[in-house]
């Protein structure tokens, strides 16, 4: 009943748990006996009850527990990641998840488990919120003397990056980042009462970055030391940055107690201010992906070769394996070793994911008869709007498209699928004597839809591809860029646009602002690369060449519309 036993009547029936108080050189220690894992240095810790009614001979009254701050972390996390891959690239971790009491007990039984697979599975869950990501192996161990707990891990993840125009950022998540306090005082009947601080609980973590680009350009802001208490609770943090590296030591710990209602205005405003010092790595126009040659990529692709492999080997017979092993390989453009790695998943289940990823391989490849096969397996087996789109696009690349007509006419759809399926349709009829049609359908779409941008910006580029209506494409695409505010796709239309025009300064200027929105756009940087060729500036062999490390298959899509780079 927490404090409210105090104005409660004494009855039994307000205790339901038994406790011991032992007294040692004037220091009281409440041991729980339901709590295992209690050692010495965890005895010091208080429990989380409010009042204990002692079971003595004659009268007594309530004793309060009185809580005091943990000595040692109920939970430490070491982690170190490595990602001087770059900032597009996986990275790898290494970690090291130490527990005590509790925490230790719940994770014992896991240290008798030998079957890697399970191992593995088990390490997955219970990391997934601390430190996400793939674990490609897993140990635990427990040690009765000390009643430490520890999962040791190793894995890799992927997009730690964010990107803002030509800024990455990452946000470190530690014990001491991603805090708020706001308790919902919105109802009238709730304004009078105080909020309870959870606990006790204690984490650490010790958190090592092996930064991108060996630590050139990277910038740490925030606050990189902390030392204090806000909404119950004790931060403390040290930071240090130095190279390559970085390296934060942090911790939190709350202990059961109450905020008052006066209290709690000035405590939300304390953790604003420290959640503003949230610590954020920036890299201002980092080194991309598409920079990279296929050397160089592949060197630094290679390090997950081995924990691929190392994950195989546990299940050789698990299709999901061998699907992100593909996935890591069509990343390193090591193209023909994905199809190997889907051709062996495959056989072993013959799933939709997979016949999807290898539809998009050898789409890039140039294999169109070999993608259509497994795209339409892919259809088969999922019967999704998406995948009759994909299908029906590759029909049209491969002069099939009548057939692909066919497919997207099948679905029959109306409202938002129905919608998706008219821009569909329209693009797949562009490469035919049926444009009028297609443009008929982008009207009607757009009329259940006024404003809508992306029906716009597909107006927009179904102008410029297939030149039809030329005449109207400078309001029509205006209208694009302008409803669709100023998105680097409705930009990348309007640039086609003014090139099919002849006014290539224009275009050039669209295609720099969408590329400063969407670096990795490949449609920008090839219409770019073209252009600049056009013009005798030999860049644009650089931007031809960076689209299509992209996307392989962007010469053939563009040779569809008529557009080649001068040689």
């Amino acid at each position: 009943g927490g404090d409210a036993v105090t104005v409660m009547q004494p009855l039994p029936g307000a205790f339901d748990h038994m406790i011991v108080r032992a007294t040692i050189d004037g220091l009281d220690y409440w041991l729980d006996g339901t709590s295992s894992g209690s050692r010495l240095e965890t005895i010091h810790e208080v429990p989380g009850f409010k009042f204990a009614l002692p079971i003595v001979a004659g009268p007594t009254g309530l004793l309060p527990l009185e809580q005091r701050w943990p000595k040692v972390p109920d939970r430490t996390i070491r982690v170190s990641y490595d990602m001087s891959g770059g900032v597009d690239l996986p990275y790898l971790f290494d970690l090291e998840v130490e527990t005590r009491g509790s925490m230790a007990s719940a994770m014992r039984p896991a240290a008798g488990e030998t079957d890697p697979f399970l191992l593995i599975g088990q390490a997955s869950n219970y990391l997934e919120k601390l430190v996400p990501g793939v674990i490609f192996k897993a140990a635990f161990e427990f040690d009765e003397q000390s009643g430490i707990a520890v999962l040791r891990a190793k894995g890799f993840d992927f997009g730690a990056f964010e990107f803002d125009r030509n800024i990455a950022s990452h946000v470190p998540d530690t014990a001491t980042t991603n805090w708020a306090f706001d308790p919902d005082r919105a109802r009238k009947a709730w304004r009078d009462i105080p909020y309870q601080v959870g606990g006790p609980m204690t984490s650490a973590q010790e958190t090592t970055y092996l930064l991108p680009q060996q630590g050139r350009g990277v910038q740490v802001a925030g606050t990189f030391d902390i030392d204090q208490i806000t909404a119950g609770t004790r931060f403390r943090r040290k930071t240090e940055h130095s190279g390559a590296t970085l390296r934060i030591v942090d911790s939190s710990s709350y202990v059961p107690r109450e905020i008052t209602v006066d209290e709690i205005p000035q405590e939300k405003a304390a953790m604003r201010r420290l959640s503003s010092g949230d610590l954020k790595l920036r890299i201002s126009d980092p080194e991309r992906y598409w920079e990279l040659d296929n050397a160089e990529l592949a060197r630094r692709m290679s390090r997950f070769e081995e924990p691929m492999a190392q994950m195989i080997a546990v299940k050789s017979d698990e299709t999901a394996f061998y699907n992100l092993r593909a996935l890591i390989r069509t990343m390193g453009r090591d193209y023909d070793g994905a199809l190997a790695d889907l051709d062996r998943a495959i056989e072993l289940e013959a799933t939709a994911d997979s016949f999807e990823m290898r539809a998009q391989v050898y789409s890039e490849t140039g294999d169109l008869n070999a993608a259509i096969d497994d795209a339409r397996r892919t259809y088969d087996l999922t019967g999704s709007v998406d995948h009759a789109i994909y299908l029906a696009d590759l029909l049209a690349q491969n002069g099939e498209a009548e057939a692909g007509l066919a497919v997207l006419d099948e679905l029959g759809l109306s409202g938002e699928e129905g919608h998706s399926v008219a821009m569909s349709w329209a693009e797949v009829a562009g490469s035919t004597d049926r444009r009028a049609e297609g443009w008929e359908k982008l009207t009607q779409a757009l009329a259940d839809r006024p404003g809508d941008g992306g029906l716009l910006n597909s107006q927009c580029w179904f102008i410029a591809t297939w030149q039809h209506k030329l005449d109207e494409g400078g309001e029509v695409c205006d209208r694009a860029v302008r409803d669709g505010n100023y998105s680097a796709a409705a930009l990348d239309s309007r640039a086609l646009l003014y090139h099919r025009l002849g006014e290539n300064e224009k275009a050039l200027d669209d295609l720099n602002a969408a590329l400063r929105k969407a670096p990795s756009q490949a449609a920008s940087l090839y219409l770019r690369g073209v252009i600049l060729l056009q013009q005798g500036d030999t860049a644009g062999r650089r931007d031809i060449e960076h689209a299509r490390r992209l996307l392989p298959s962007i010469t053939r899509t563009y040779r569809r519309y008529g557009i080649e780079p001068a040689v």
